[in-house]
């Protein structure tokens, strides 16, 4: 599967963007005259992508003189032009933009977020999985403390942790997230 958008490790969008095809849910969209918009699928079966997301189209539209998208904006950009057209031509008062606002939950936390993370690595299925009410880690050393911080960030309700060691100084540097200080 392909990825949804390109990242680097940070999540950060790279550009010019490699990957120009995207996922669309909902129907199939139309030409003007109301026949299917084959020219742009190149999948056309409905598909998990994990977290409650499924997908019922791929779409793949290479950039126009083939130069690579310059970035997500600009590829989704051009996907949002593509389908929407049709329908504008129609009736002017249609628009892609919806300009909706989208509320918080009320009194939800603010650790909890879509993973859009393991649905564009394929993952989502897998990490759905995870989501059990408790989950125990026995040792959280230099192993223990990788697992806890890719756990965390799954749908599992608790973790549990179980290490009888004090972390000290000696030990530190094995940790996730550690920093160096100069002398």
């Amino acid at each position: 599967m392909s990825p949804i958008i390109d990242l680097d490790p940070c999540g950060v969008t790279r550009g010019p963007l490699q990957n120009h095809q995207t996922w669309w849910i909902g129907e199939q969209p139309c030409s003007r005259d109301g026949v299917p918009m084959d020219n742009i699928v190149c999948e056309s079966q409905t598909r998990e992508l994990g977290d409650g997301i499924t997908i019922n189209f791929g779409f793949s539209q290479k950039p126009l003189n083939n130069v690579p998208y310059a970035d997500y904006y600009a590829k989704m950009t051009r996907y949002i032009d593509i389908i929407s057209n049709p329908a504008m031509a129609l009736d002017e008062t249609v628009s892609p933009r919806t300009c909706q606002l989208i509320r918080d939950e009320e009194g939800g936390s603010v650790f909890r977020y879509a993973d859009t993370a393991s649905t564009r690595c394929g993952i989502g299925a897998a990490s759905v999985k995870l989501a059990m009410d408790k989950v125990a880690i026995i040792g959280v050393g230099g192993t223990g403390a990788y697992i806890l911080d890719l756990v965390a960030k799954t749908h599992a309700r608790e973790i549990h942790l179980f290490d009888g060691d004090q972390f000290k100084q000696h030990n530190a540097f094995r940790a996730p997230e550690r920093r160096y200080q100069k002398h």
